[in-house]
């Protein structure tokens, strides 16, 4: 086989996948567009469908230079770039919106008598099995608040802290299954 040989054949090979892609991504599309168009439905009180436009199908090319296959995958890249761009920023305006309503949520309520009440931690031992050692973590809380070797000794820490505290305390067994809840 000579080089223009083999190049054909990457190229034909190269071919054949976009429009493998291509035949795939429009099946998603469809499926997209009538999972829109029953959204819309359900949404519609008249009960009349919602119009959704037609799915144009695109017909494979047999003939693509390489240069042309090369710029789609530029772009490809170019909106895969965007889109993680774009979910990165959805993310963290999710998650300012989250910490907001965490924050209204977590913060004491007052009653009509002017009494405050918050709400009670709750303190768990968990065995780390990477460490392979207990643990005695307050719950929500990323680190934990002492490590120990054996359960008896995590369960002393857990039950002053909660006892001083006046918190709830959930002890777990070593295979992480919900042991008791004290």
């Amino acid at each position: 086989m000579t080089k223009e040989d083999k190049k054909a054949a990457k190229l034909a090979a190269k071919q054949a996948k976009i429009a493998e892609k291509e035949a795939k991504k429009q099946k998603k599309l469809e499926a997209k567009r009538a999972k829109l168009e029953a959204k819309k439905a359900k949404k519609n009180k008249n009960g009349v469908k919602a119009s959704v436009e037609p799915v144009q199908k695109t017909e494979a090319k047999p003939e693509v230079s390489l240069e042309q296959v090369k710029e789609t995958e530029v772009k490809k890249e170019e909106n895969i770039v965007k889109e993680n761009s774009k979910s990165s920023t959805e993310e963290k305006t999710v998650k300012k919106d989250n910490l907001a309503n965490e924050k209204e949520s977590s913060s004491a309520s007052v009653n009509d008598k002017s009494e405050i009440k918050v709400q009670s931690a709750t303190y768990s031992v968990v065995y780390d099995k990477i460490e392979k050692e207990w643990v005695v973590k307050k719950t929500g809380a990323q680190r934990a608040i002492r490590r120990v070797k054996t359960k008896a000794e995590a369960l002393e820490i857990a039950t002053t802290l909660s006892e001083n505290q006046d918190a709830n305390l959930s002890v777990h067994k070593k295979d992480g299954k919900f042991q008791k809840q004290r």
